[in-house]
């Protein structure tokens, strides 16, 4: 247009830098690659990969007659051209946004109720036993420990809710792996609050681990039957 032109440093009278800008000529027909090359030694494709707007100025060169009617359409062709380069390049640039993660929480009143189920039917069956519930986290929702079970059945029952929670798996798999002569059982078992008999499961809301649950002081599998008991009694509360 008339009156302006491209500059390559700042223009006079101003504390502003020039529009970055290239000049096309009525007659000028030009396809993508052209354009890059067009737009990469004036400076304005580098532009393009940053979050910036980016303002491009199209200069013609029109001669004292009218332009031509095919010549205006060029032209106009090459500045949406560019402008759909322009999209393009921002749009790239731009970071991919990443959803949340949705988690369930194991409630405390539902792992009081499982707890007192297990614990009760401990009893009913002649034994004092020791519950541990932990959440997805290994911490103690629930502890309660049996009036006559040894004190090492509710260390141990914490253990059996923690290997049971962190491995996804009922605390017995590991002493069928031992027995199978699988190293990596052993390896596992050498870590910290880890246990390997009976009477460890997971709590699960589908196939997401939420917690843990473990007794220990019956013996003889019954800590596993208390704590199935216990994971019955809220099936219903379990569920997405």
């Amino acid at each position: 247009a008339k009156g302006r032109r491209c500059a390559a440093g700042r223009t006079k009278g101003t504390e502003k830098p020039p529009v970055p800008c290239i000049a096309l000529q009525p007659s000028d027909k030009l396809n993508r690659k052209q354009l890059r090359a067009k737009l990469l030694p004036a400076g304005l494709l580098g532009r393009f990969s940053r979050r910036s707007l980016v303002v491009l100025t199209i200069h013609t060169m029109q001669t004292e007659e009218t332009m031509p009617m095919s010549a205006n359409r060029a032209v106009r062709r090459s500045a949406v051209a560019i402008a759909v380069l322009a999209s393009a390049a921002i749009a790239l640039a731009a970071p991919a946004s990443a959803q949340l993660i949705v988690r369930h929480s194991l409630p405390i009143e539902t792992a009081k109720t499982m707890a007192n189920v297990a614990q009760q039917t401990c009893e009913e069956m002649g034994y004092s036993v020791s519950v541990h519930v932990v959440d997805a986290a290994g911490d103690t929702l629930v502890a309660y420990r049996g009036q006559n079970s040894g004190v090492h059945t509710f260390v141990n029952s914490y253990r059996k809710a923690y290997s049971a929670m962190t491995f996804r798996r009922p605390s017995s798999t590991f002493g069928e792996r031992l027995q199978d002569g699988q190293v990596g059982a052993q390896l596992q078992l050498m870590l910290p609050d880890m246990a390997g008999q009976q009477g460890g499961f997971p709590i699960r809301v589908d196939e997401e681990v939420i917690g843990g649950i473990g007794a220990s002081g019956a013996g003889m599998g019954a800590d596993s039957t208390c704590v199935q008991a216990g994971l019955e009694a809220v099936a219903d509360q379990l569920r997405p």
